[in-house]
């Protein structure tokens, strides 16, 4: 879509800093020293890194200093094949009774990537993974196994050919009383500068809904900054 409207796409890119110069953005500079310029730049990072990309001297701004009264979470992203379909629902659950708060069967909810076996793909986030994270990965994906036989007793039946697990250290910010002040707006008071992620402000929590929702409020900034 981006290259049939006359734009290009650079990967293996890496951002490393935003360039300031004359209160605007000057460029973005990547780690391999180049500076890349644009008319208006968006960062749409995690907020660890969008607070790293950032020079110290905005934080004499109250909306930037913010920033660094947000906390991430870390989280572990479980994957568990099984030998047979343990579910005939296409959906995400979300629980409470588990080490584990969403999950679902990918084979069912993404057939052309994950139903490649004959079997489910069961996909699950421990949000809450501070408890968890000196376990071993076979520890962790043997818990979530186990906690998932609970809520699908089909489960017990099956034979789990291979449990992943993969740890994110900062991955969520986290949603305590007050934090949510905290949390940007799209437009920053640098007039060519503009934010997106779940964690900036707009109607959800830290989800792909909310990261959506936040990257159309930043791409009409945008529009109304370039015209």
């Amino acid at each position: 879509w981006i290259v049939r409207r006359g734009g290009t796409l650079r990967t293996g890119a890496r951002a490393s800093a935003v360039e300031l110069e004359n209160g605007g953005v000057a460029g973005i500079r990547l780690e391999d020293g180049a500076l890349v310029r644009g008319d208006a730049y968006v960062l749409a990072a995690p907020v660890h890194s969008t607070r790293q990309m950032l020079p110290n001297s905005v934080r004499s701004v109250a909306y930037f200093n913010n920033l660094w009264k947000l906390r991430s979470v870390p989280t572990i992203n479980v994957q568990l094949w099984f030998d047979r379909y343990v579910t005939t629902v296409d959906n995400f659950w979300f629980t409470s009774d588990a080490c584990f708060s969403v999950f679902g069967d990918l084979a069912l909810t993404s057939p052309l990537q994950y139903d490649r076996h004959g079997g489910s793909m069961v996909e699950m986030c421990v949000a809450l993974a501070a408890p968890f994270w000196q376990r071993s990965n076979a520890e962790i994906v043997e818990l979530c196994r186990s906690d998932l036989a609970r809520l699908w007793p089909e489960v017990n039946g099956a034979r789990l050919i291979k449990g992943t697990a993969t740890r994110i250290p900062n991955s969520l910010y986290r949603e305590e009383p007050g934090a949510d002040r905290y949390r940007p707006d799209q437009r920053s008071p640098i007039a060519n500068l503009f934010l997106a992620g779940d964690w900036t402000a707009q109607d959800y929590m830290a989800s792909m809904e909310g990261a959506v929702q936040s990257a159309r409020r930043a791409a009409d900034y945008v529009t109304q900054y370039l015209t």
